[in-house]
């Protein structure tokens, strides 16, 4: 059995930092929200810097519990259905998470979208 391949570390110093205990991958990064429209409905991709799919879909999982909306994960990009874009932002700054809007239209107070 080759032991160089192996992910178990042996050691008493528990400041070892690995991939596995980084909790927050999303710190000090700038997340993209993206609106668009496909096949007529609305949806939000959020794109990050990270793709560590394991980490997207368990904040992919909150994300849709919270606002009881469907998505999936496709490359790397969270894909959500609707418009909920502050909803998310909001939850994602909860988090931590740094949010930049990009592209799609910006709801105003008593303006409505054309369609």
């Amino acid at each position: 059995m080759d032991k160089t391949n192996s992910k178990f570390i042996y050691s008493t110093n528990k400041k070892i930092e690995t991939e596995d205990n980084n909790e927050n991958l999303f710190v000090n990064k700038t997340t993209e929200i993206h609106f668009r429209k496909k096949n007529g409905k609305n949806i939000v991709i959020i794109k990050f810097l990270s793709h560590d799919i394991l980490k997207l879909k368990k904040l992919s999982k909150e994300i849709k519990g919270t606002l009881a909306i469907g998505g999936s994960i496709k490359k790397g990009e969270i894909i959500l259905q609707g418009n909920k874009r502050e909803e998310i932002i909001k939850i994602l700054e909860r988090k931590g998470i740094k949010c930049k809007r990009v592209g799609g239209w910006v709801p105003r107070a008593g303006v409505e979208p054309a369609r």
